[in-house]
Order: structure tokens, then C-alpha cells, then sequence
């Protein structure tokens, strides 16, 4: 008997489906993979096949596209096709697409449901599925990507009669495309303007002198986010009225100065959030006033050299609870006086430790590998998240920290110096931390973590709950947390260990006397009146039913890890893409700027 859903449940159903597109409708979508290296870019319909006269024939549908039949697969060759692995093309939210041409109950949602046809994207998408994106979004506003747009402009692989700009100007709010397609499109914008566009994306802008600048282009009214996703050498961000109200500026320098862009900041004065990538070592002179921007709650400058950071944080003055994140190369020589973190102090002592009055969970990692050519990369992160109201998380600070050596021993006993909190980095937080978790290093990773907790988060006095993977940080934390004397009590407000991440047989067979050192553990804080109320595993069934699993219920209650306990650092979680660009800053998702 059929199952009958509800069309609010069925439409949720479509919302879902829309994340990510199934690996087995890509070549139905599209018209041709662009994104594959070598022979496979030139296979059109993102197949790889073996058809000595080419891809098999497309059939197009009245009312759904194109789609591909046996029928015309065996005309041309008697083999089967395989579709080609493509990453960017597995991303597009499309799949729901395909799964109307098979259901005519969710062809009806889909059909009554406007706004699920109203992000375009006119790489993946042939002429009859634009017709038909147009047609169904009805009156709703748009989202157009299509970086590659000049190709189908000019004929050679879209719509024939009339553009999406020709026909959706009025509706499109979002657009994201490369340089060279705006420039191919500037009579057609001057023809059809894009008078209620609100986010641009532009990759690959080019050099300004000989190409016009985007924005003189498209001579935007009303703009509240500018995306500029790959800055090549010699274009600039030149100043324009259209800027003057964004919300949100986000560039990626690639090359070039990054002074002219502070510049272009000064008349900000609505600017929420800035985002700076990519600008490497290059030094910033700028001997400008101070920049005021009293509305931004959060700063972005990542991938760039300490100096520099420090720098633009210098010429900001930014609201007392803007959020940062931060991603600092750094000289090892310089490790005790990095410049960036001074500049993050100076903010916070003008506005009186905002962070310290957050309750704060933090994440730390480190990493030092050593390369082919025999120096060492290192690296160590901090980020925080607060919790303002059930179920929404915030990300409130985030910092890297890297840099290269080529001395063995500066890289194995970086985190060996007493008392220097991290170089700095952890005194920022204080007491406002009220969660640690600390990520496992690699395998062959060279620095040493004995007693790294003690030395650098020593002053995390309010610390209730740590959360640690790695065999060796899980060694150097038991040790860490036992006191040595009744006077010297690690972290007196910690009730929550959670050991994870590594073989459970090391603990059960005493590897590194592990076992004897987590009761010692145990036994000495419950002895000074600080107990360890909640101790978590990842696995507790190689435990169960052993003496060690008896001694730990008498000290503690023991339980398993869940994955509601996950958490990751702001730098690390890993982003949706739309062709190759972040999907929160190709969709500007979680923004609203009305």
C-alpha cells in the first residue's frame, strides 16, 4: 500500500535533497564537465566513455531537459557508459531535480514550491532546465552562478534566443561569475541592468587598467556583499558610491598590495563583516588615520604575514565585541613577540576583555611535520565558540599560528618554554573558557607535548570539562591533570574528561602504565575535594566486565563518547563548494542584509 505524505513533509523532503546532488543524475544535468584535468575535460556530459565518434546522443524532454536514453546510447556504440568522477559537479544541490521525472508527487510539490527553482546555475544546468528554473521560480528573486557565463552568452554551450540577465534582470539578487564573463556581458547589463542585485561574487578579476572594474560594469544601487575570489596582479579595488553601503566585503588577494583596499574602507561606515585572504608576506605600508567601523562584528584576515595582520588591526577601530579570525605566518625567531597578538590585546584592553565575561568551549591543535626538502611546518590553532542561546552556536575567536624551520630541535621543543601561554595566544581567553578540546597531531608529528597543558593553559581557571584524542596528547593530559601536591591543584573547577581516539586494549594492558596513571589520577583530585564526576570514552566495551572498569565506577561515572559531543574549529570544518567556491560565500548563506 503507497504511503501518502503530507506536501509540507514531502517538500521537506525536497529541502534536504537539495544539499547535495547524487553522484548518479550528474551527467543528466549538465552539459559538459569543466572541471576534470586532461582527457576527461574534453568529454562532454561529464562521462567517461569509449565511443570512438563521441558521447551518446541527448534527447530532449517537453517538460524536464535533457536526458540521456539507452536507445540513443546504442546508436552510436554498443558499450555501456560510466560517469566520471567529478568533485565540483558531485556538489550542486540538483539532485531533487532528477528526482521529479520519476515521482509524479514530488514533480508537484517541486512544481508548486517556487522558491526551489531559484538558484541557476548555468554550468550544470542545459537550456530546458533554465527554461524550466525560470519558469517555475515564477516572480521569486534568483540566484544566477555562472563563472564560466561568457560561454553560454556567446552561444556556445546555452540559450539561443535569450539570456537568463535579458529575461530575469529585475528578479536576479545574487550573481557570481568570473571577470572576463562581465566583461562579455557589459552591453547586456547595460541593456538590462541589474537594478535590485544585493550579492556579487567576481572570480579572476583582472587588471583594472585594461579591463573595466566590475562594479562600473554592473553600477550597482543597492549592494550589500561583494565577493572578489581570486585578485590577479594589477587589478585593485577602486572607490565607488556603490560601496559605500555593504554589509560585507570579502576579498582574496592572490597578488598585490593590500593598501589600497583599506583605503577603500574608510566610507564603510554600515560594513558588518570584513574578510581578507591570501596576501601573504607582502609588507603594508600605510600611513593613513585610523579606520572607523562601528558596525563590524566580525574581522577575517587569513593566510597572511604577522606583521601585516598586526598592521591592519592597528589602523581598525572596531567594536568591542567584533569577532576574529585569524591566520598568521609567523618567524619561529619571533615566536615570543608575535606582533598580530599584540595588536588583539591592545583591542581587548580598549574594550575591557569582552571574551572573559563569554562562557567559551575552545579547540586546540597543533601540528609539526617534517617536509622532503628537511624543514618543519608547524602549526597551532585556538578557536572558541559560544553558546548565547540554546542550540546556536557562535564562533567568537579564532587564531593560527605558522611557520617554518629548518632546526630540529626548535621544532620539537616549541611548547617547552614555562609560562608563555601559547606565545601569548591562550592569556587572550581566560577565564571565559569553560570547555578545552584538544585534537590529535599526525602520526609523524615532531613537536613535543609533555606538559603542554600546564604550561600554557594553566591560567584557564575556570575550565570544567577537557575533551583530548591522540595517544601522546592523552599520555601528556593524564599527567597534566594529576596534582603533585596538595597546594598545586590543576584546573580546580574541572568535572568532565573525555579520552578518545585511540586504541582501548593500550589502556586495558597498562600500555605506559596508562591505567595505574588515570587512577592516580582520579584518586588524588577526589582526595583534594575536586572529583572527576564524568569520565568519557569512545569505546567502552573492552572495558566492561575488567578490574580497571570496577576501579573506574568506584571513582567516577564512566560512559561512552556520543556524536552530539563533536565539535571542530572555525578554520578546520571543511565548506560545501559551488564550482570551486565556498557555498556560504557563493550563496551568501546566513547573511541578511535587509
Amino acid at each position: 500500500m503507497p504511503i501518502t505524505l503530507p506536501p509540507e513533509l514531502l517538500l521537506a523532503i525536497f529541502q534536504v535533497l537539495v544539499i547535495e546532488q547524487p553522484p548518479e543524475t550528474r551527467s543528466s544535468l549538465r552539459t559538459r564537465c569543466t572541471h576534470a584535468q586532461g582527457a576527461e575535460a574534453s568529454r562532454p556530459y561529464g562521462y567517461a566513455y569509449n565511443y570512438p565518434s563521441g558521447p551518446p546522443a541527448v534527447q530532449p524532454d517537453a517538460a524536464y531537459g535533457s536526458v540521456i536514453t539507452p536507445e540513443a546510447a546504442s546508436d552510436q556504440s554498443p558499450s555501456s557508459t560510466t560517469i566520471a568522477h567529478c568533485a565540483t559537479c558531485h556538489l550542486r544541490r540538483l539532485g531533487w531535480v532528477t528526482i521529479t521525472h520519476v515521482c509524479g508527487s514530488w514533480r508537484t510539490i517541486a512544481l508548486s514550491a517556487p522558491s526551489l527553482w531559484t538558484s541557476i546555475d548555468c554550468d550544470a544546468l542545459n537550456d530546458n532546465f533554465i527554461e524550466m528554473f525560470l519558469k517555475n521560480s515564477q516572480q521569486n528573486m534568483l540566484d544566477v552562478l555562472s563563472p564560466r557565463i561568457e560561454l553560454w552568452i556567446n552561444g556556445q554551450a546555452g540559450m539561443s534566443k535569450a539570456s537568463v540577465i535579458e529575461r530575469a534582470h529585475p528578479r536576479i539578487k545574487t550573481l557570481v561569475v568570473d571577470h572576463s564573463g562581465l566583461v562579455a556581458l557589459r552591453n547586456v547589463i547595460a541593456r538590462h541592468p541589474l537594478s535590485r542585485l544585493r550579492s556579487l561574487t567576481v572570480q579572476g578579476v583582472m587588471d583594472t587598467q585594461d579591463f573595466p572594474e566590475p562594479l562600473e560594469i554592473l553600477k550597482p544601487s543597492n549592494l550589500r556583499e561583494l565577493r572578489i575570489t581570486g585578485y590577479v596582479y594589477g587589478a585593485a579595488v577602486i572607490h565607488n558610491p556603490s560601496l559605500h553601503n555593504l554589509r560585507l566585503l570579502s576579498i582574496d588577494i592572490c597578488n598585490g598590495s593590500c593598501s589600497t583596499i583599506l583605503e577603500v574602507l574608510r566610507p564603510m561606515s554600515q560594513l558588518e563583516v570584513f574578510r581578507l585572504r591570501n596576501f601573504g608576506t607582502t609588507e603594508l605600508m600605510h600611513g593613513g588615520d585610523i579606520i572607523e567601523l562601528p558596525r563590524c562584528r566580525e574581522i577575517s584576515l587569513q593566510n597572511g604575514h604577522d606583521t601585516v595582520i598586526a598592521t591592519i588591526l592597528s589602523l581598525l577601530r572596531l567594536p568591542v565585541d567584533a569577532r576574529f579570525h585569524l591566520w598568521a605566518e609567523v618567524v619561529c625567531e619571533n615566536l615570543y613577540s608575535i606582533q598580530c597578538l599584540a595588536a588583539l590585546r591592545s583591542h581587548y584592553q580598549r574594550g575591557g576583555y569582552w571574551l572573559h565575561g563569554r562562557s567559551l568551549s575552545a579547540h586546540f591543535s597543533h601540528s609539526g611535520v617534517k617536509s622532503k626538502n628537511g624543514s618543519f611546518a608547524l602549526e597551532w590553532t585556538i578557536s572558541t565558540l559560544s553558546r548565547p542561546e540554546p542550540n546556536v552556536t557562535v564562533s567568537e575567536f579564532a587564531v593560527r599560528l605558522s611557520c617554518t624551520t629548518l632546526v630540529s630541535a626548535q621544532a620539537r621543543d616549541c611548547l617547552a618554554t614555562e609560562h608563555v601561554e601559547l606565545f601569548g595566544l591562550a592569556s587572550l581567553l581566560g577565564v571565559g573558557v569553560h570547555e578545552l578540546r584538544m585534537s590529535p597531531s599526525a602520526k609523524d608529528n615532531v613537536i613535543d607535548p609533555h606538559a603542554m597543558l600546564q604550561r600554557h593553559f594553566y591560567s584557564w581557571t575556570s575550565l570544567e570539562r577537557i575533551r583530548v584524542a591522540g595517544i601522546d596528547l592523552i599520555s601528556a593530559v593524564v599527567d597534566d591533570l594529576t596534582p603533585r601536591h596538595e597546594h598545586a591543584l590543576p584546573f580546580p573547577a574541572l568535572t568532565e574528561i573525555s579520552l578518545l581516539d585511540f586504541p582501548m586494549w593500550m589502556l586495558v594492558n597498562d600500555w605506559n602504565e596508562l591505567k595505574k596513571r588515570l587512577l592516580l589520577l582520579l584518586r588524588s583530585r577526589s582526595n583534594l575535594g575536586a572529583p572527576i564526576r564524568l569520565l568519557k570514552f569512545s569505546n567502552t566495551d573492552l572495558l566492561k566486565g575488567t578490574t580497571l572498569w570496577a576501579e573506574l565506577l568506584a571513582l567516577t561515572h564512566v560512559c561512552k563518547e556520543t556524536q552530539s559531543d563533536n565539535c571542530s574549529s572555525p578554520l578546520d570544518t571543511p565548506e560545501r563548494k559551488v564550482h570551486g567556491i565556498p557555498m556560504s560565500i557563493a550563496l551568501g548563506e546566513g547573511e541578511n542584509w535587509d
